[in-house]
């Protein structure tokens, strides 16, 4: 019974963690970019870039999750998951 529910979770949550990643991967790359192009501009204003980065990745974080919200409450609420659970 803990397996199916587990196997039926697994097979709904994998395409959310794919979109994630992607996603992660995409604003990491676009801000490790960004962050080579300006980085004489940052190193001269003094502040702690490292810092900044980190920030800025916990905030893609957070974009993203918000992103996944509604699909995550699509498919865990769907009639056919439920069902995969149920039985």
């Amino acid at each position: 019974m803990i397996k199916k529910i587990l196997h039926a979770w697994f097979k709904a949550v994998f395409p959310l963690l794919l979109f994630y990643t992607f996603f992660i991967g995409v604003f990491l790359t676009g801000r490790l970019a960004l962050l080579a192009h300006c980085y004489p501009r940052i190193v001269a204003s003094g502040v702690n870039y490292w810092l900044a980065f980190l920030i800025g990745w916990r905030m893609d974080i957070i974009a993203v999750c918000i992103i996944l919200a509604l699909p995550t409450l699509v498919i865990f609420l769907t009639p056919s998951f439920l069902r995969c659970v149920a039985e």
